[in-house]
């Protein structure tokens, strides 16, 4: 037996098990779909292309395996074999390691999840290892003393050669996995984002109350009460921002440093651009609600009331439904979501109760909105018809 045959044998075994999980995902698709569906799900991506994937998924397996048995001298097919093995094994002890994940389906959709996938794991590792010992033999020279010299030097060009088929499915298999790769890495950026946005929410929302507990059960008023068109005073000057806008996105500077020690965490634009603010006042992503800027009565009816008595902070105590109404929420969030017709914007905030708002946002959200004047503008979660006492969820 050649050393081509000899190598060809051992690689018979990774090859009949890449064309049978192929051939499982075309004959049962459901295991695969339900697996891709849960990486979907904890990746943030849609769920549109279940099928697709699992189809490009199992023509690649089947495809690798007919160049493995084609070529087995091939090193870029070795090494491509390799790189796909090993994506799958972390996939697989990403299932283990996580609670509630499916199993992977490769010994049947009857056993359990994790020990199908711990079997998984190790027929892979398994299979990474054959395929890694053939990948050194290949680079060796044959001996001479078991064919003549000029058939040594045809074949040793020959081992290094590889036709064009070769070529097109090792391109595929690596735009497989930048595919399957950059979308995780750019998920997991926008998760660690959302995660720190609601941690300095829920700070923010802590350093807000214990303002309302010294102030009379008031929210943080930056505007001269009852003269709404003077808009923001802060340091005893004037800001040229609105009554309800401004307020909404400069409360914060009551609340630095006393209640709230880092500026430059809630400062604009913070962590999106420049810290460096040469003026002693700032602005703010994370927004209060504008009910804190009026009483519920002012929220009432269609338009404005002409009362310029109403244009006043709101008691935090005429919240009636503190986990319906959401107290901050911040301006940026739509940076954590694809902006198209099929999904919609994504809300991160705090409740009145201080508990976190991590929400899309309805079809119906402008029924539930206030229109008014001096920079109240219709905006979800802020101008909410009722004031303090309506209902965002």
């Amino acid at each position: 037996m050649d050393n081509v045959n000899r190598i060809r044998m051992w690689l018979a075994l990774p090859a009949g098990l890449l064309i049978w999980a192929g051939v499982s995902k075309f004959v049962d698709p459901d295991a695969i779909v339900t697996s891709l569906k849960f990486v979907f799900t904890m990746l943030g991506l849609a769920h549109e292309p279940l099928i697709e994937t699992a189809t490009v998924l199992a023509c690649v397996e089947i495809l690798l395996a007919v160049l493995l048995m084609h070529n087995p001298r091939s090193r870029l097919v070795l090494a491509s074999v390799i790189a796909f093995l090993v994506l799958l094994t972390f996939v697989l002890i990403w299932f283990i390691l996580v609670k509630g994940a499916p199993s992977c389906g490769c010994l049947g959709s009857r056993l359990p999840g994790k020990f199908t996938n711990v079997a998984g794991v190790l027929r892979n590792v398994g299979m990474i290892g054959l395929v890694f010992w053939v990948y050194l033999e290949s680079g060796k020279s044959l001996s001479r003393s078991q064919i003549p010299q000029v058939t040594q030097q045809v074949m040793s060009r020959a081992s290094r050669a590889f036709s064009l088929i070769e070529v097109l499915v090792v391109i595929a298999v690596i735009g497989l996995l930048i595919a399957i790769v950059l979308p995780a890495l750019a998920s997991s950026r926008d998760q660690a984002r959302q995660i720190r946005t609601l941690s300095v929410l829920h700070h923010l929302s802590l350093a807000t109350m214990s303002y309302a507990d010294d102030y009379r059960d008031k929210f943080p008023f930056t505007a001269t009460p009852e003269k709404p068109w003077l808009g923001v005073v802060l340091a005893g000057l004037p800001y040229s921002v609105s009554y309800f806008g401004g307020q909404s996105s400069t409360y914060a500077n009551l609340l630095v440093p006393h209640y709230f020690q880092d500026r430059a965490v809630i400062d604009t634009p913070g962590e999106y651009g420049e810290r460096s603010r040469a003026s002693e006042s700032f602005v703010s992503p994370f927004l209060l609600t504008y009910g804190a800027f009026a009483p519920n009565p002012y929220w009432q009816g269609e338009t404005a009331p002409d009362d310029l008595l109403l244009y006043q902070g709101a008691p935090r105590y005429s919240c009636t439904f503190p986990s319906n109404k959401a107290m901050l929420m911040h301006s940026l969030s739509g940076m954590f979501s694809q902006q198209s017709p099929s999904t919609q914007l994504l809300v991160l905030g705090t409740r009145m109760d201080g508990s976190g708002i991590t929400v899309v946002l309805p079809h119906d959200y402008k029924d539930r909105l206030a229109d008014r004047p001096y920079g109240c503008q219709p905006i979800p979660f802020l101008a909410t018809q009722g004031g303090l006492a309506g209902r965002d969820f």
